[in-house]
C-alpha cells in the first residue's frame, strides 16, 4: 500500500484536472457509509422547484446546479469504512479493475480511488451529453435503478444474518444488478475507457 494512508481524494481530484464541477462535503461515518462519492443532479433549492413542477415542464428542466460530491478523507479511510460496513463495494471494484486492466496493481486504494472518480465523471458527462436535462438524465430509466437500489438498502438491513462468504456473495449480486441499470453502465463504460490512461497519470503525480 504505497501512500494511501495520506492521500485523499481532494488531491486526486486536483491531479486529474477535472473537468466537471464539484464540491467537498465532511463525511458522516454512519450516514455516507459506502455511499460516498455521487453525483448530485439538483441541490436543495433547485430540488424543491423542480419537484413543484408539472410533469411536463419536468421533462424541459435543465439544470444549472449539478455537482459532483467528493468527501473530505483519505482514500485509505474509504476502505476501511467499507470493510467495516460490509457494502463490498471495494471489493467489487477492485475485482472489476483487475478484469478491465491487464497491468500490475500496485496500490489498490488509489486504483479504486481513481476508479470511483472517473465513474462520477462518467455520469457528469452522461448528463452533459443530455444538455443537462434532468429528466433525460435521471428519470427517463429511474423506476429500474430506484428497484435496485431498494433491494440493496433491504439487504443492509438484514445482512447481519449471514456469515461473511454469503453475504459478500449476496452483496456482489445486487452490486452486478446495480452497475447494470442504464446510467451506471454508462458510468462504467466511462470510466472503464478512461482508467489506464488516469491511474497512470496519478501514479506519476505528486500527491503530497
Amino acid at each position: 500500500m504505497r501512500r494511501s494512508i495520506l492521500i485523499t481524494f481532494k488531491k486526486i481530484v486536483e491531479a486529474l484536472n477535472v473537468d466537471a464541477s464539484y464540491e467537498y462535503y465532511v463525511v458522516n461515518d454512519q450516514l455516507n457509509r459506502g455511499h460516498l462519492l455521487w453525483l448530485d443532479v439538483l441541490a436543495n433549492a433547485d430540488r424543491a422547484y423542480f419537484e413543484s413542477l408539472s410533469e411536463e415542464d419536468k421533462r424541459k428542466f435543465v439544470t444549472k446546479s449539478a455537482r459532483i460530491l467528493i468527501p473530505k478523507m483519505t482514500i485509505y479511510k474509504y476502505k476501511n469504512m467499507d470493510d467495516e460496513g460490509g457494502g463490498y463495494s471495494f471489493s467489487y471494484t477492485l475485482n472489476h479493475i483487475r478484469n478491465i486492466y491487464s497491468n500490475a496493481i500496485d496500490d489498490d486504494c488509489l486504483a479504486v480511488a481513481v476508479y470511483m472518480i472517473l465513474h462520477e465523471l462518467g455520469h457528469w458527462d452522461d448528463l452533459k451529453s443530455k444538455n443537462f436535462n434532468v429528466w433525460e438524465y435521471s428519470l427517463k430509466d429511474s423506476d429500474e435503478a430506484k428497484r435496485v437500489f431498494d433491494e440493496q438498502r433491504n439487504f443492509e438491513r438484514v445482512a447481519w444474518k449471514y456469515d461473511e462468504i454469503i453475504r459478500k456473495e449476496k452483496a456482489h449480486v445486487l452490486l452486478d444488478k446495480y452497475n447494470n441499470t442504464p446510467s451506471e453502465r454508462r458510468a462504467n463504460e466511462y470510466a472503464d475507457e478512461h482508467f489506464a490512461e488516469y491511474y497512470s497519470l496519478i501514479k506519476e503525480a505528486d500527491l503530497k
